[in-house]
């Protein structure tokens, strides 16, 4: 058949399992995969529209929920993912899935999809519940060719300013509720970009054992080395050979 409906469960990070597990048994060429809405109706558990998007990517990308309720930074951020999607469409659906085993923390889940020759991936780093002082993550993509050196680069991201709560008066000139008017407008509108992440490795050490990446916030401050994960926060990441 062309397409298979794993579960009714559309829950990002209860996908993880659904979507890996099926992996054993069907390609993701095969594999529907929605971002639904949030809180997600089976679970009842919120999480960002980056990260539903970045589980529904490895997989047949769709979106099932009532596009008339979405705020204007959701609609900006889904603009993007398609966008992104549609340029890495057959290497999504017919790369080779890779679940990659967990390296340095268990309740983070890897998976990549790696081009045939090698040459290209594109890898996903989902976690579970925040936690601060286990260190830097470690993104290991197998299956690249080992003599060629990389870019890999974070797939662009956006933060909802709402996660931020009253954290955003350590930065604006005046004080605000975190949960009133002004913090509800600008969050429905404003698009706070994720720290750039751009890095180089041959493909030896990005199969092998992987790249360190930079640390994640744990509440002593935000800078452009800082990624601001959260709980069930992910990102994906692009490999492409140089030359």
């Amino acid at each position: 058949m062309p397409q298979t409906w794993t579960s009714d469960d559309t829950d990002a990070y209860a996908r993880l399992s659904i979507q890996g597990g099926t992996s054993y048994g069907y390609p993701q060429s095969v594999m529907g995969a929605h971002v639904s809405a949030s809180p997600n109706m089976q679970t009842l558990r919120a999480s960002t529209i980056e990260t539903r998007f970045n589980v529904a990517a490895f997989g047949l990308l769709g979106y099932e929920l009532d596009l008339t309720m979405l705020s204007p930074f959701d609609k900006k951020a889904i603009k993007e993912q398609v966008a992104f999607y549609k340029a890495h469409r057959k290497l999504l659906q017919f790369g080779r899935f890779v679940r990659v085993p967990a390296r340095l923390d268990t309740d983070k889940t890897s998976w990549a999809v790696v081009s045939e020759d090698g040459r290209q991936a594109v890898a996903g780093l989902f976690q579970g519940s925040a936690r601060v002082g286990r260190g830097q993550d470690l993104l290991t993509v197998p299956g690249l060719e080992p003599g060629a050196a990389y870019t890999v680069q974070g797939r662009p991201q956006y933060i909802n300013v709402k996660a931020f709560g009253n954290l955003v008066n350590r930065v604006l000139p005046v004080k605000i509720r975190g949960d009133g008017v002004l913090h509800t407008v600008l969050s429905s509108h404003y698009m706070f970009r994720m720290a750039t992440e751009d890095y180089r490795a041959n493909g030896d050490l990005l199969s092998g054992f992987g790249i360190l990446l930079i640390p994640q916030f744990s509440g002593t401050g935000y800078n452009d080395s800082v990624r601001i994960l959260s709980d069930y926060g992910s990102r994906l990441y692009v490999a492409e050979a140089i030359g």
